[in-house]
C-alpha cells in the first residue's frame, strides 16, 4: 500500500466541525471520509481535503489552484478535487467547499448498505 499523508488531529477537527448533519464520516486508509447516503462526498487527505464535485464546481476549484486527485497515481478519480491548503486553511473555507461536495454527492442514489461479511 503506497505511504498515504496523515492528517493531523487538527485538520480533522476542522473538517469534522464543517460536516452537516447529513454527512457521516468514517475512517478510510488512515484518512477520514465523509459519505452521503453510502456515496463517498469526500475526506482528508493529509492537511487538505478532496471533495466530490459538480462539473461547475470541478471548474470554479480548479481555478482556485486545485487539481485531480489521485491517491494511487495514475488514476485520478474524475468527480474529485484534491483543494489547496489555502481554500481549506480557514473554517469558512473549509465548510464551503464541504458544502459543495455534500449537496453534489446528495443528487446520486443512495448505496444500500454493504451485507455483514460472514466469518
Amino acid at each position: 500500500m503506497p505511504d498515504f499523508p496523515k492528517p493531523s488531529s487538527e485538520m480533522l477537527a476542522r473538517m469534522k466541525a464543517a460536516l452537516p448533519p447529513e454527512a457521516t464520516p468514517k475512517p478510510m486508509f488512515g484518512q477520514v471520509a465523509f459519505f452521503v447516503n453510502g456515496n463517498m462526498a469526500g475526506g482528508s487527505w493529509g492537511e487538505s481535503i478532496m471533495v466530490r464535485l459538480t462539473p461547475e464546481d470541478r471548474l470554479d476549484a480548479e481555478d482556485q489552484g486545485a487539481g485531480p486527485f489521485d491517491p494511487m497515481g495514475g488514476k485520478p478519480m474524475a468527480e474529485y478535487r484534491l483543494l489547496p491548503a489555502k481554500l481549506v486553511a480557514d473554517a469558512e473555507g473549509m465548510k464551503t467547499w464541504v458544502t459543495r461536495a455534500v449537496l453534489a454527492t446528495k443528487r446520486l442514489a443512495p448505496k444500500a448498505p454493504k451485507a455483514p461479511k460472514k466469518k
